[in-house]
Order: structure tokens, then C-alpha cells, then sequence
């Protein structure tokens, strides 16, 4: 019976995180493609790559704490 359980709080628990890993990790994928092609000093580029993927989660947060969809503008 534990079993039911744990498989119950562990889909919650995924449920809850899957939308904020999307969120983080297509972040960081954009910042990347944005941040790559101007071959910029390390360290210039791993800044511009945070400071883009952080406007990014804060912009996709604040929509899906607003329950809009990821994928189209507000209206």
C-alpha cells in the first residue's frame, strides 16, 4: 500500500517541477543560441548568459503564475 502512495506524491512532485525544468532548461537553451554566435570573452558570455537566462524565467514565472500559456502572448 505504501507504494501507492509514494507513486502519488512522486507524480504531484513531478507535475509541480516538470513546468519549471522546461522553464529553466529552455532558458538557458535560448541564452545560449543568442549569446554563442557573438564569440565573446568567457567571461563576458557566461554574464550575458545568466543575466538572459534570468529575464527569461522571470518572464515564463510570471505567465505561468498567471496560468497564461507558455507559447502566446497576453492579451
Amino acid at each position: 500500500m505504501w507504494f501507492v502512495v509514494a507513486s502519488v506524491i512522486v507524480a504531484v512532485v513531478a507535475a509541480v517541477v516538470m513546468d519549471w525544468a522546461i522553464i529553466l532548461l529552455s532558458s538557458l537553451a535560448g541564452a545560449a543560441a543568442i549569446v554563442e554566435p557573438f564569440k565573446l570573452k568567457a567571461i563576458i558570455a557566461a554574464a550575458a548568459l545568466v543575466g538572459l537566462a534570468v529575464v527569461r524565467v522571470a518572464v515564463q514565472g510570471r505567465r505561468l503564475r498567471r496560468g497564461a500559456p507558455i507559447g502566446r502572448p497576453i492579451h
